[in-house]
């Protein structure tokens, strides 16, 4: 297909006016008895301008996500803290029923805070009860 032959069915078609770049790649072209189809390919410099805002958007989600997370999980933290704080006997599910979340997030939390040293287990896991190691953390009742 040349762009004398492009330019030709286009006049024949709906009355859209389509314009060509420079080295854009032309279309492909398909016949029937009755009708034809026009596929436009993009061409490289939109395909590289998508590449590059759609790395651009990734980014700023990542960045955003990331944020989101370091403050969800420094509230959730502050959570579990007033909690034990409050009830150091206090189970698993039971910190879950209250701050909102689930037990498995509530597990990884604890896990967490207890390889930092924020807190640990004292005693069975049935049976025992939570310690605040670092007492100076900043619980906001």
């Amino acid at each position: 297909m040349n762009k004398n032959e492009l330019d030709i069915i286009l006049k024949e078609g709906e009355g859209y006016k389509i314009e060509f770049k420079e080295n854009a790649p032309l279309p492909k072209i398909t016949y029937t008895d009755t009708h034809f189809y026009i596929v436009f390919k993009p061409s490289h410099e939109y395909l590289r301008l998508s590449i590059s805002e759609n790395y651009d958007t990734l980014k700023t989600v990542e960045e955003t996500t990331h944020k989101t997370t370091q403050i969800t999980t420094h509230k959730t933290t502050q959570k579990i803290i007033e909690v034990i704080s409050r009830n150091p006997h206090i189970t698993r599910k039971e910190m879950a029923e209250i701050i909102g979340i689930t037990e498995d997030g509530i597990k990884y939390h604890l896990n967490i805070m207890q390889k930092i040293g924020l807190i640990k287990r004292v005693g069975p896991k049935k049976g025992g009860y939570w310690q605040i190691i670092d007492n100076n953390l900043e619980i906001n009742e």
